[in-house]
């Protein structure tokens, strides 16, 4: 969790001309805030991009006094994004130059919520609408080929008849050589041991093979 908990110095705001602007570190999801109202009502929240334009939005039926919004909104990494009312007289409380503030708010490792839209020497003076955000690190997503993943990602695919043949595979070593950097993978098959140059993640390129070495015992005479 990250940002002010609890409402300071301030009032039920009757414009949403402003917002926070917050950057992120890595892939996570928003997953909800707090905010304080004057009275239950729909409003509208909106993930803005740098440059303003809305990223995503949705409608919320808000009630009166302190609730839990729940967004479950994916954010990427960057810089000068903003949590936004499009509200007209949204009346959610908005800390003022009288609150103690203490921009950036750290949100984990995740993301940093590091000031308002407010130009000059008001920029860190006011705190709009969105506390006690929670975020959680992002789902595994999909690379090439379909495949969910997590923390690696899926840069090239080839057939087993690209890399030597062979009824199937069955495992991988990695070896760098070290007057060139030029990274290798030795990948065992049914039939042989493949040779693959991954130096380019994106363009795995096979260039030789270790055939497969057939060893009949025969029994003692």
């Amino acid at each position: 969790m990250g940002g002010p908990t609890e409402i300071q110095t301030g009032q039920f705001h009757d414009n949403s001309n402003f917002h926070l602007v917050f950057e992120v570190n890595e892939p996570c999801v928003l997953q909800s805030v707090k905010v304080f109202a004057n009275g239950a009502d729909q409003r509208s929240i909106a993930l803005l991009s740098p440059a303003g334009d809305i990223l995503q939005a949705e409608v919320f039926d808000i009630p009166d006094g302190e609730s839990v919004v729940e967004l479950g909104w994916t954010l990427s990494p960057g810089e000068g994004f903003g949590l936004a009312s499009l509200s007209n007289n949204p009346q959610l409380w908005r800390d003022d130059a009288n609150s103690t503030l203490a921009y950036p708010y750290a949100i984990g490792d995740f993301a940093s919520i590091t000031g308002s839209s407010v130009t000059g020497d008001n920029e860190f003076n006011f705190y709009y609408f969105f506390y006690d955000w929670t975020i959680a690190p992002a789902p595994p997503t999909v690379n090439s080929g379909g495949y969910p993943c997590e923390h690696v990602e899926l840069m090239d695919v080839e057939p087993l008849s690209e890399l030597g043949g062979g009824a199937n595979g069955n495992d991988c070593w990695g070896w760098v050589e070290e007057s060139t950097g030029r990274e290798i993978a030795l990948y065992g098959r049914s039939s042989g041991l493949s040779f693959i140059d991954v130096t380019d993640a994106t363009n795995i390129k096979y260039f030789g093979i270790c055939p497969r070495l057939l060893l009949r015992v025969s029994g003692a005479m």
